[in-house]
């Protein structure tokens, strides 16, 4: 039996038999590819139907344009890249009692290491940047701790519009929350979630389907002026036994092929001044397509649409990995928020009732990096003379720390009488 169906018998409201069903109910979407025949209008129905919470179709879709458009696609890999990169740590809150604060850490520290896939859905709740919402569930082990955090797929939710509550939609059908029976609710404090109000996703959906118009209209193009016909014009006086001849072998000439004509022919390419070869706008168009999506993924970044900044293109990389740096932060607190207030404080008031949360979890980017340079701060206001808080330090280099007792001066000694002073007296 896998984790996965043990958790699930172990559940008083599901069974193994539910897994088997969700698997084989969803195997009709695995055959059903939203791309084809996606059109601007079905577009615009998905996105409103977002509003409904009927997210079957849409999540489906927003799936498959992940894996098929490039620019979300490296926009995706970039930022949650940058997030898996980064560490976590237990954070101990400035000013609360040390003891608490450190016994609180020790907890958590401990639960979120028994979480067998942690990060895997730490990048699942980042994808809600992209998708709008992120849920993952709560499984328990067979002592009661929280030892997994199952990802949902999103297809498999619906909402009661906006801001409602979600029901499970185990056949990933594209109905409205009434539509489910209310056994299907999913109770807030079984899951981890998190939810975003500007999903990019749905940028990229209508980034996508403009962009494949203008594709097809491109190949269009291409496959007409792509290589460029002609008119063959024969010699003057041709013999009318010889017309059809010449005409032949002036047609493969005009197609690109090769052949002879006699003396005083003339193939002349398709031109002038109305020739379109040279100016159209499908790659502006695109181009401007990607712009838009890239910097509705990069949070207004113009810094990203830089083409040349620096020698050898070393200010573009350093500019595009501040940008992911940025953003990297911003997202790991959002992150950070999400966890404690799912996980850590009620972990907290469960073990220490009544008690304040001194503790908290936070991705490393919530912290200074550089924790070395963190240190030699503190040794220079040490050496001046302040004294600097010890929860505060263990906040900002992410060590536990306890100040060092102070031992006393030793009493001074007498020194033995030298031998060489020996019979002197001072003078009366």
């Amino acid at each position: 039996m896998t984790k996965r169906t043990a958790a699930l018998a172990s559940s008083p409201t599901r069974g193994v038999a539910l897994v088997k069903r969700v698997d084989a109910l969803n195997r009709w979407r695995e055959q059903y590819n939203p791309l084809q025949g996606l059109t601007l209008q079905r577009a615009v129905q998905l996105t409103k139907e977002y509003f409904y919470g009927m997210m079957a179709d849409l999540q489906w879709t927003y799936f498959f344009i992940e894996q098929t458009d490039a620019d979300l696609s490296a926009l995706i890999e970039r930022r949650s890249s940058r997030i898996l990169a980064m560490d976590y740590q237990i954070q101990l809150v400035a000013g609360a009692d040390k003891k608490l604060a450190q016994e609180q850490g020790a907890v958590l520290r401990e639960r979120f290491d028994a979480i067998d896939n942690l990060y895997e859905a730490i990048e699942h709740l980042a994808l809600a940047s992209f998708r709008g919402y992120s849920h993952c569930e709560k499984w328990r082990g067979p002592d009661g701790e929280i030892d997994h955090l199952e990802i949902v797929d999103q297809w498999n939710v619906v909402r009661d519009g906006l801001r409602g509550d979600w029901k499970y939609n185990p056949e990933a059908k594209q109905t409205s929350f009434e539509g489910l029976p209310d056994a299907n609710l999913m109770p807030r404090e079984n899951f981890v979630f998190r939810e975003v109000r500007r999903p990019i996703s749905r940028l990229g959906l209508m980034k996508f389907v403009r962009q494949n118009l203008s594709d097809k209209d491109w190949d269009a193009f291409i496959e007409i002026y792509g290589i460029p016909g002609g008119v063959t014009i024969g010699p003057p006086n041709v013999p009318p036994e010889k017309e059809a001849e010449y005409a032949a072998a002036a047609r493969d000439i005009a197609e690109g092929g090769s052949g002879f004509l006699p003396n005083g022919s003339q193939w002349v390419p398709n031109g002038g001044t109305g020739f379109p070869r040279g100016a159209h706008p499908f790659k502006e168009r695109l181009d401007q397509l990607s712009e838009k999506l890239i910097l509705a993924g990069t949070g207004g970044m113009l810094t990203m649409l830089a083409t040349n900044i620096g020698l050898n293109g070393q200010g573009q990389a350093k500019a595009h990995t501040d940008v992911f740096e940025s953003i990297a932060k911003g997202e790991a607190r959002r992150i950070s928020e999400v966890l404690t207030n799912d996980l850590s404080k009620p972990w907290l008031e469960e073990a220490f009732p009544g008690e304040k949360c001194a503790a908290y979890f936070a991705i490393a980017a919530n912290v200074e990096s550089d924790v070395g340079m963190i240190v030699n701060h503190i040794k220079t206001l040490s050496d001046a003379g302040y004294q600097l808080d010890e929860a505060q330090v263990t906040e900002d280099t992410g060590y536990t720390v306890t100040r060092r007792p102070t031992q006393p001066a030793p009493a001074p000694t007498a020194l033995p009488p030298s031998p060489l002073l020996a019979g002197i007296t001072n003078r009366d």
